[in-house]
């Protein structure tokens, strides 16, 4: 196979949302195509990431399907919104690729919620476990999935076959990128308040909630307490005054 090199334009902020306001504003068609084809980069780097887990698809249509994603995302951006461009037009590059593999890939029909769900995480979760130096097993990827060993296992069949066919009512039941993009931008919104929030609490209820909420091996009360030199309870009560803060100014920002 013929190696194909993702290249990225790489734009400014300030020049997304120039180039983005010339297309909405004038259809500057210019513009459009100078905001798609400086992410050309990020479709094929996409389109290879499928093509290593479906190797009987062609890389050219799997970087084809992951072009018509960008143009559907420079068509849709809205530079008002607080995003870069690439971090919106990721969802609708996986989302036509996923799309064209679920039509071209498949025999076994994948009718439930969780089904689609691990079809369409699988190989990211997998990704991510083996980023931090995991070999992980069908049922390390079931458990971080938070679904049944037989929906990965029928997953982890199809993703090494060829020739098959899904059921059409997988591509119409699953969320649209703009809404996966949405979650994106409310998520992101939540950790930049409660950092703020964090911020403003005293050294040691920052330190305490950071080590018993925010780290992947959170700490006991016990060791806080070995750590500091008081009692279990004491920590406890630190927390939940901290927590109670956190509510506080939570709410003033409109975070429930």
């Amino acid at each position: 196979m013929r190696v194909i090199r993702p290249r990225f334009d790489h734009l400014t902020r300030e020049q997304e949302q120039h180039l983005a306001r010339q297309w909405r504003n004038e259809h500057n068609v210019e513009a459009f195509n100078r905001l798609v084809t400086s992410h050309f980069g990020l479709a094929i780097a996409e389109a290879q990431r499928w093509w290593h887990a479906n190797k009987n698809l062609a890389i050219e249509d799997l970087v084809q399907e992951g072009c018509i994603g960008l143009t559907i995302a420079a068509q849709k951006f809205d530079p008002k919104r607080n995003i870069r461009f690439y971090t919106y037009a990721i969802s609708w590059v996986k989302a036509m690729i996923s799309r064209f593999v679920v039509r071209n890939v498949t025999a076994v029909k994948i009718t439930t919620a969780n089904q689609r769900k691990t079809f369409y995480h699988f190989n990211d979760v997998r990704n991510v476990l083996i980023d931090r130096g995991q070999t992980p097993s069908l049922q390390d990827l079931a458990n971080c999935l938070g679904v049944k060993l037989t929906d990965v296992q029928l997953i982890a069949a199809h993703m090494g076959r060829a020739n098959k066919v899904i059921d059409d009512e997988f591509r119409d039941t699953c969320d649209s990128p703009e809404t996966m993009v949405l979650d994106l931008v409310e998520r992101q919104h939540l950790e930049r308040n409660v950092a703020g929030a964090i911020a403003r609490l005293t050294a040691r209820e920052q330190y305490i909630v950071r080590q018993r909420f925010f780290t992947d091996q959170p700490w006991t009360l016990k060791a806080l307490g070995k750590h500091y030199k008081l009692t279990r309870e004491r920590i406890r009560q630190i927390q939940n005054v901290a927590l109670t803060k956190l509510k506080d100014m939570l709410n003033t920002t409109g975070v429930n």
